[in-house]
C-alpha cells in the first residue's frame, strides 16, 4: 500500500511538468458514513450524514485522462439505538472529523471529457470527535479520546462524475477505510472501519 501512495504522488509531481491545462477551486458536499466490522454492516449501526469542503485539482493529461485532488475537512460518523430492558432506549451518535487528501486518476471513456470514472488512495488525518447520547430527552456530549484513535487514515475512494465546461464539476464517491479507525483492540472496538457514500460540487478556475 505504501508503494501505491508513492505512486500516485510521484504521478502527481511528474504530471506538473507535461501537463497542458491545470485547474484549481473550491469544493464541497455532503457525507452519509456508518462503521463495517470485519467486512459487514453491523446491525447496531446506521448511517450518520455529515458534510465536507475543501479545495480540488485537477491536472490533464490526454483527452481521456485527468489527475485529482482534493484537501477536504470531512465529517463522518454512525448512529446507533441501544434498548435497555426495564431502562429504555438511549441513542448514541458519533462525530468524527478529519483532514483527507484523496488522490485520484480520473479517466474519460469519452474525449468530450463530459463523464469521467475514478480510482486512488485517500491519507487523511484525524482531527477531533464526540459523541452525544440522547435518553428521557435529555442529552449529553463528550469529547472522543484522541489516544483511542488512530491518527493516520487509509481509504480507497472510487467513484464517478460529470465535468461541465462552465466550470461547474459533480462527483459520487465511495470510500472504504483499510485501517481500524480506533487502537482500541477490545472485542467491542476491534476491526471497525469507516465506510462512506461521498457527493460533492465543485468549481474550477482553468489557470
Amino acid at each position: 500500500m505504501r508503494k501505491l501512495i508513492l505512486f500516485f504522488i510521484t504521478l502527481t509531481i511528474t504530471s506538473f511538468s507535461y501537463s497542458q491545462k491545470f485547474s484549481l477551486g473550491p469544493k464541497a458536499g455532503l457525507n452519509l458514513s456508518n462503521l463495517i466490522y470485519e467486512g459487514e454492516f453491523s446491525e447496531h449501526f446506521r448511517f450518520k450524514l455529515n458534510y465536507h469542503f475543501g479545495a480540488e485539482m485537477d491536472l490533464r493529461l490526454s483527452n481521456h485522462l485527468s489527475l485529482g485532488a482534493d484537501l477536504l475537512y470531512t465529517g463522518e460518523g454512525h448512529k446507533d439505538k441501544v434498548d435497555i430492558y426495564q431502562v429504555g432506549s438511549y441513542n448514541f451518535t458519533t462525530y468524527m472529523y478529519s483532514l483527507k487528501l484523496p488522490i485520484y486518476l480520473k479517466v474519460f471513456p469519452s474525449s468530450n471529457r463530459v463523464f469521467h470514472l475514478s480510482f486512488g488512495v485517500q491519507p487523511g488525518l484525524f482531527l477531533f470527535g464526540k459523541n452525544k447520547i440522547e435518553y428521557n430527552g435529555e442529552v449529553q456530549e463528550y469529547k472522543l479520546d484522541r489516544e483511542s484513535m488512530r491518527t493516520f487514515q487509509l481509504d480507497v475512494p472510487i467513484g464517478l462524475g460529470l465535468n461541465f465546461k462552465n466550470g461547474f464539476n459533480t462527483d459520487l464517491r465511495v470510500y472504504h477505510g483499510l485501517i481500524n479507525s480506533n487502537i482500541d483492540e477490545s472485542a467491542f472496538s476491534k476491526g471497525y472501519r469507516i465506510f462512506a457514500i461521498q457527493l460533492s460540487a465543485s468549481y474550477r478556475f482553468l489557470l
